[in-house]
């Protein structure tokens, strides 16, 4: 059997994190968070190049694996699932602190699925690596990814993503010409929402939603292993630090934006019933 290479992107916000930890619990899964050397990697000249890299970092993951039995791993916050931790009324910032070696719990196959998470970069470039990798793509509910955004000590409240931004130019000036925080957050949003469903086949891209609500079986798609862990996922699509003001502002214009990409996988009434506070 060949090897199963998985590049997962994402909408910030979507899960992805949580994503990674539901398919380590599945069994010959190893999912990694974040773990490429983006300054390197950037550096890089063309798709050619970045497969390439991409291609060896794949291989040298399998061989640390098999030979040395530890792989790098992020160090999160409390060992949180997510990638932001909460900071009080202001919001969140960065729960990241560092890496380290850790031995993996389970053991693997010689074809195990290796997925590799980087949601800016990947989304950016996820048209030239879906024609050498397995390409997945988480989404959720675009109001509630708003919602997420604006909690943030990141450029993501500001309407930017610096790394999707390097690594696609064009969206970097679209972002530059937009004077309006909130206008620029929606144009970012539909970024997102338009290179999914322009380049992935829709069996490929993930609801946060979905996933929630299977308690993690839905990512059985990403990695072809059934996955139960007991756990009962709780949405979070309505949250308490998400700002009732900001909300009620930015449903209407985004209800107001029919062309946004968005709207080719959420319904206008499942916004609307999200604004509904509880």
């Amino acid at each position: 059997m060949v090897n199963r290479d998985v590049v997962l992107a994402a909408i910030p916000r979507s899960g992805s994190t949580l994503a990674c930890h539901l398919l380590n619990q599945s069994g010959n899964c190893l999912a990694m968070v974040e773990p490429l050397d983006m300054a390197a990697f950037s550096t890089l000249s063309g798709a050619t190049q970045r497969t390439d890299y991409l291609a060896r970092f794949f291989t040298d993951i399998r061989a640390q694996v098999k030979m040395r039995g530890e792989i790098p791993a992020m160090i999160l916050e409390d060992e949180t699932t997510n990638t932001f931790a909460r900071t009080g009324i202001r919001g969140r910032k960065s729960a990241i602190r560092g890496t380290h070696w850790v031995k993996p719990s389970q053991g693997f196959t010689d074809n195990f699925t290796l997925v590799i998470k980087h949601p800016n970069a990947f989304s950016a470039l996820i048209g030239e690596l879906k024609n050498s990798f397995s390409c997945y793509a988480l989404i959720r509910n675009p109001l509630a990814i708003l919602a997420s955004w604006n909690t943030l000590d990141h450029p993501l409240r500001d309407g930017h993503a610096p790394m999707a931004e390097e690594f696609d130019p064009g969206l970097h000036q679209t972002l530059a010409g937009i004077d309006s925080t909130s206008r620029r957050q929606l144009a970012l949003l539909n970024w997102y929402f338009h290179k999914f469903h322009n380049e992935l086949k829709a069996e490929c891209i993930l609801k946060y939603e979905n996933v929630i609500e299977t308690n993690g079986g839905e990512l059985a798609k990403i990695s072809g292993l059934s996955i139960s862990t007991g756990m009962q996922l709780d949405s979070h699509n309505q949250n308490s630090l998400y700002n009732a003001s900001y909300l009620a502002r930015i449903s209407s214009a985004l209800l107001k934006d029919d062309n946004n990409a968005c709207w080719n996988f959420y319904t206008k009434n499942e916004v609307q019933q999200l604004g509904k506070r509880e």
